[in-house]
């Protein structure tokens, strides 16, 4: 990962990304028109397990396991142009604000991810109550919310002092033509 260069991160993610594109096809579009989707492979008491639920699950796999290697390769090529804005600005810091803004972005998306597949899940059982999906949903809003706000708090402190840098340099430039 880390030894890779941009162009060989940029292209894996391209090709993970196409990977998941057709299997995601063939599941959702391919083997409908072959199977009907209501044929039923397992019921009992508490489950009831149909085609479109099991076609479901499988693009859940493909999405975790597509999904990782992209993120993955995503996270190097994030971290790579954030060290060369830092390096850009000037700014000394190894731990920036922008490294922490995208981290909070890269979990953001992967809590979305893991709810929808956590709710795909939940929905194949029959006998559910609804206090318990309601739960699953508090349990991921709640962090979903804090990194929401730590992310637009970050990028506010990162703009503001970005913004009163630049209002600097355009007053001392100001200053200096009209002296």
């Amino acid at each position: 990962m880390e030894g890779k260069s941009i162009e060989e991160l940029i292209l894996s993610i391209i090709v993970n990304s196409v990977k998941l594109l057709v299997a995601l096809a063939i599941i959702y579009f391919i083997i409908p028109i072959l199977i009907p989707l209501d044929i039923t492979i397992l019921k009992t008491e508490f489950i009831l397990v149909r085609i479109r639920e099991f076609l479901n699950v499988c693009s859940l796999l493909f999405i975790i396991y597509y999904g990782y290697y992209i993120l993955r390769d995503l996270k190097v090529v994030f971290d790579r142009a954030v060290d060369s804005l830092i390096s850009k600005f000037g700014i000394a810091e190894k731990r920036s604000k922008l490294r922490r803004a995208g981290m909070d972005l890269v979990w953001i998306i992967g809590l979305f991810l893991a709810y929808a597949a956590l709710m795909q899940v939940l929905s194949m059982l029959v006998s559910i109550p609804s206090w318990a999906s309601l739960l699953v949903r508090i349990i991921f809003t709640a962090p979903i919310l804090v990194l929401i706000y730590d992310f637009a708090r970050t990028l506010y402190l990162v703009g503001r002092s970005w913004l009163k840098k630049l209002a600097d340099t355009i007053a001392s430039r100001i200053r200096r033509a009209t002296e």
